[in-house]
């Protein structure tokens, strides 16, 4: 075979291949270079991390017509802004304003304009549409400081005063950056004693004791006392309501008191209701304060599934989007079918027509139809049916539920985005796309992210379909799955549920003889297949995995694990995760709901949950757990398990099946 005839293979070869991964087109004559340039960046990076200046200069020379050149001019830039131009840093963010970088580039000059306390600069900058960053505590402290630097009149000076006290009246600490303008404050006599208390409370409300403590020194002898009640209160609470020093009615001790409340009803919530009626027939608490603190009480009694909490919601005088779902949802715990069934009708009709409501407003018809013995039950029955036909053509928790109370068919809603190469070529020709792409393909999983988000921002939604097809065709499931849901496609299950790590979820399924979907739906909520996912709780990877509780996991497994950074490794969380829900179904009995919720929420919260004298249907369960996120969470991994389970082998285990009823343990 010719040379000729070799490099005309090797074309056809690398345009099917284009045509397969839609990676940004380039013609065959630049192929090499670019595979060339791709490791000359990531060498030029390393020149420059370790000192080697010229060489990095010499190679990023050459690599001026590649897509990532403007991150090795950011990467130069950045520590050098002090002896870099104005010029040639505003340049460089306008070059690259369709990019991350210049956004990045623009906080950091801002940062150094501050310390360097260039103000004019620093405002001009700050200033600037878009880039001024109120959401940046730090910045916005910069911005009130460089106002004060300017001749102001006595109406800005007032109006700098005010935002002033705003960001000072926070229950939490703010950065040293804000002390400047905090020292200007109190030197114009801002912190009076009135804001000291007012933010002590906040600091208080916020379990900020520390905070609290500190605020406490500007105070009288006096008022530091009242203080160290109040954090006595906090931590003894049932000891302190009754202390002497209370019986005295000023707003100092209200205050204390309703704090001290709010805390004895996290431990016992009759104790808590006892001591509010008698303090409240002892003290003047004004209305406001009055409703608050019944609200919040009888919303902690339906947190802990009291059986008086149904009682206590109805005895509140105003109902709200928190009060009214835990009214229903403390009757259906009950399984006073009859008053939530009244209760769910009332609803505003944008509420009822929800899956949620439409579900429970049909359980609560059969339930009454099916028990009662008049001429009225068929037509209840005939209602919740008609209810549960419309709910169950949707491919979510609750339709799945209500079409097995029909033993009707799934409706998986499948529709696949439309595209044509074409579309997807003008895509992937965005700048931004394709620096995205080459940053995902070396490996800088972060600054991919960050491009590829950035990149989002200026798409409709058409192209926001074809950027979710290129991701899922590059195996960046994680950005897919986020981008299809921002362009409101919900019903490609190739992208949204993709089939990825396979091979490791059958297999470790396969070794702990758990179900391959279950995993899946598991995954699927914790990450969306994000395999470098870290919770600002400190957990893990694809399964999201606690470093404590993976140790103890591969201790159980007898499975070597020398560090928690080894469950960013996507073959050993999976095999962790997959073992940790093991554990879970085994210490629960085989139940899946249960075992799923001891994942979220930990087995020693889900034991307190669990009926403790009769059984509960499981959709009333789940429905009635405390915690919203641990809700959510099961719904979500219920209905992503059976999602996976038919696109597993195409057939799926009903719902209702896997969610049988819950009791307590023997």
């Amino acid at each position: 075979m010719s040379n000729r005839q070799v490099y005309l293979t090797l074309f056809i070869v690398l345009v099917i291949s284009l045509a397969t991964i839609s990676e940004p087109v380039v013609a065959l004559e630049n192929r090499i270079s670019l595979s060339q340039q791709r490791k000359d960046f990531v060498a030029a990076r390393d020149a420059l991390t370790n000192g080697r200046v010229e060489t990095f200069k010499r190679m990023s020379r050459w690599l001026e017509s590649y897509p990532l050149y403007g991150y090795l001019r950011y990467d130069y830039l950045s520590p050098r802004l002090h002896r870099t131009t104005d010029v040639e840093i505003r340049e460089f963010i306008l070059t690259y304003a369709d990019s991350s970088i210049s956004h990045r580039l623009h906080n950091k000059w801002l940062f150094n304009l501050a310390r360097r306390k260039r103000w004019g600069t620093f405002l001009e900058e700050y200033n600037k549409g878009e880039n001024k960053e109120k959401g940046n505590v730090k910045l916005y402290c910069y911005s009130l400081q460089a106002r004060l630097k300017l001749k102001l009149s006595a109406k800005a000076r007032k109006e700098i005063m005010e935002e002033i006290n705003t960001l000072w009246l926070q229950g939490n600490s703010q950065p040293k950056d804000c002390d400047p303008v905090f020292e200007f404050w109190k030197a114009q006599g801002g912190m009076t004693e009135e804001a000291l208390w007012k933010r002590i409370r906040l600091a208080m409300d916020n379990k900020k004791i520390s905070l609290a403590r500190y605020l406490s020194k500007s105070l009288n002898s006096s008022g530091r006392k009242w203080v160290e009640y109040w954090m006595r209160m906090h931590k003894r609470p049932a000891a302190m309501l009754g202390h002497s020093a209370f019986e005295k009615d000023t707003s100092i001790t209200r205050n204390i008191l309703k704090h001290g409340i709010k805390r004895l009803a996290r431990i016992e919530i009759e104790s808590a209701i006892t001591e509010w009626q008698r303090l409240k027939k002892n003290h003047t608490f004004n209305d406001k304060e009055v409703a608050e603190l019944d609200r919040h009480l009888a919303l902690t009694a339906a947190y802990r599934n009291h059986p008086s909490a149904s009682e206590w919601l109805g005895l509140l005088l105003v109902e709200d989007d928190v009060v009214t779902p835990w009214r229903i949802r403390a009757l259906l715990a009950n399984q006073n079918w009859s008053e939530a069934l009244s209760r769910i009708e009332a609803l505003p009709e944008i509420e009822l027509s929800t899956d949620r409501w439409q579900y429970w407003h049909g359980r609560a018809l059969h339930e009454i139809g099916v028990n009662q013995t008049d001429s009225t039950n068929v037509a209840k029955v005939k209602k919740a049916e008609k209810i549960f036909n419309k709910i169950s053509n949707h491919r979510s928790y609750y339709g799945f539920l209500a079409a097995d109370r029909l033993e009707k068919a799934y409706n998986f809603e499948i529709e696949s985005v439309a595209h044509q190469e074409h579309e997807l070529s003008q895509v992937v020709a965005l700048p931004t796309m394709t620096r995205a792409y080459e940053l995902y393909r070396l490996g800088f999983t972060v600054e991919a992210r960050r491009e590829w988000q950035f990149g989002l921002k200026s798409m409709d939604k058409r192209q926001l379909q074809l950027a979710a097809v290129l991701a899922s065709r590059w195996g960046w499931y994680d950005r897919a799955i986020l981008t299809v849901a921002k362009s409101e496609h919900f019903s490609d299950l190739d992208i949204r549920f993709p089939m990825a790590y396979k091979k490791q979820v059958v297999s470790s399924a396969r070794r702990y003889r758990i179900d391959p979907a279950w995993v899946y739906g598991v995954l699927r909520q914790e990450s969306a297949f994000m395999t470098d996912a870290r919770s600002s709780a400190g957990a893990l990877g694809l399964m999201q995995l606690m470093p404590g509780t993976a140790r103890l996991t591969a201790k159980l497994l007898k499975l070597p694990m020398r560090n928690k950074y080894e469950l960013l490794e996507a073959d050993k969380n999976i095999r962790l995760g997959s073992g940790y829900l093991k554990h879970m179904l085994d210490k629960h009995n085989g139940h899946q709901v249960l075992a799923t919720a001891a994942y979220n929420a930990g087995p020693h919260r889900v034991k307190k949950w669990i009926p403790k004298h009769s059984g509960m249907p499981a959709d009333l369960w789940v429905e009635t757990i405390p915690f919203s996120e641990t809700r959510r969470y099961i719904k979500n991994v219920m209905a992503f398990t059976t999602i996976f389970d038919k696109r597993l082998d195409g057939k799926h285990i009903a719902l209702s099946k896997r969610m049988p009823e819950i009791y307590s343990k023997k």
